[in-house]
Formats: C-alpha cells, structure tokens, sequence
C-alpha cells in the first residue's frame, strides 16, 4: 500500500521530533509500532479467515460434486439389477406360475389326489390314485412333451 522510502521515514521522524520534542518522541514511536503492530495482526488474521472459508466452500463444493456422483452410481446400479438380474427371476416366476396355472386347469380331477413329483419334466411326473385319471394325465403330460419338443 504505502511505500516509504528512506528519505520519507527521515522526513516523518524529523517533523515528529519537531511537533512532539525529544522527550515524548520514543513514548509516542512505540505507541504508534504498537498501533501497526495490532492492524498487522488483526489484517493477517482477517486474511487467515478469509483463505479458510475460501477453502471449507472449494471442499464443500467438491463434496457435493462426489456425493452427486456416488448418488448417479448408485442409481445406475439400482437400474442395472433390476434390469439385468431381477428381470430374468421375475419372468420366470412369471412363467411358473403360468404354467402352475395351466397344469391346474388342465388337471381338474374330483374326488382323486394327484401328487407331482419334483422332476416334473423326466416323464415320472404323476402318481394317481384312480386307473381312469392316471391314462388321461399320461395323454396331456405326452401332449406337452410333444409341444415342448416341436417349439425346440
């Protein structure tokens, strides 16, 4: 801000001396090194405050930046499980039960019990009570097999 050069600082020392006298002349100097002193420090301290609030918004602004990028991830990876991983379970879910529900409807046997086995698809599929509903389950399951044969 200012600059003094050497002849200033004479020059300012020479009229002090003059207006204040040789005695209070040191008193006043170190009241004044005093004043500079504390609005150096207050000036530098001000500075310090400043350079950290700078520097906590520069760390809070690229926080956010990393929190909006974990946030994007995270929601890609949600997109990707449902897509890639859940769907497949979903339909065939969706086809079991399609198939629990055409089974049930082609198997309509009263007063019978009808018991699958769990390879359904081996061809020992179902053990009857009844001779009549035995040979008519015999006749859909190998209509199955057949269409499942003819769709490969």
């Amino acid at each position: 801000m200012f600059e003094l050069g050497f002849l200033e600082i004479v020059l300012i020392v020479i009229v002090a001396f003059v207006v204040v006298g040789p005695e209070k002349l040191p008193k006043v100097l170190a009241k004044i090194y005093k004043w500079v002193k504390k609005a150096s420090s207050y000036i530098f301290e001000f500075k310090n405050k400043i350079d950290r609030e700078l520097e906590i918004s520069e760390l809070r602004e690229e926080a956010n930046k990393y929190k909006n990028d974990l946030l994007s991830a995270h929601q890609k990876l949600n997109e990707m499980a449902q897509k890639d991983v859940l769907a497949p379970f979903k339909n065939e879910a969706n086809n079991l039960s399609k198939l629990e529900n055409e089974t049930k409807t082609q198997v309509n046997i009263t007063n019978s019990q009808v018991q699958f086995s769990p390879n359904f698809n081996s061809g020992s599929a179902v053990t009857l009570k009844k001779d009549s509903a035995k040979s008519e389950l015999q006749e859909l399951f190998n209509k199955k097999n057949i269409n499942d044969e003819v769709k490969k």
